[in-house]
This record gives structure tokens, sequence and C-alpha cells, in this order.
């Protein structure tokens, strides 16, 4: 039982730091969906979180942004 109340915990901490830090950045429920899109969509590309993945991902938008403003 100990380790359930462990991970309980750490789910509730979770959750509050959300709620909390999606007030900061946003009163709207549209953005804040939208945020939340964002933010899943970053995990699902860089699953690992490993900062190779992170900077190949940075130089690919770099990359990308490049690219567009020679157009």
């Amino acid at each position: 039982m100990y380790s359930l109340r462990v991970v309980k915990d750490a789910a509730e901490r979770g959750v509050k730091l959300v709620t909390d830090y999606s007030q900061i950045l946003t009163k709207d429920e549209q953005q804040l969906k939208l945020l939340l899109q964002v933010v899943e969509e970053h995990r699902n590309e860089f699953p690992d979180m490993k900062k190779s993945a992170i900077v190949t991902g940075i130089l690919d938008i770099v990359f990308y942004l490049l690219v567009q403003t020679d157009e």
C-alpha cells in the first residue's frame, strides 16, 4: 500500500502543478486547450526527452524556419 500512496501523491502534485501553471499562462479555455495540445504533440515527438532528441528537434525547427525565410 505504501507504493500506491507515493504514486497517488506524485499524480496529485502533477495535477496541481499543471492547474496552477495553466492559470498563470491563460484564463481563456480555448488557449488552454491549444496549449495542452501543443504539449501533447511535443511529448509525442520527443518521448524520451533526452538532450540529443531535443537538440535534433530544435535543429529541425531552425532548418525549417531558414527554408521558409528563403522562399
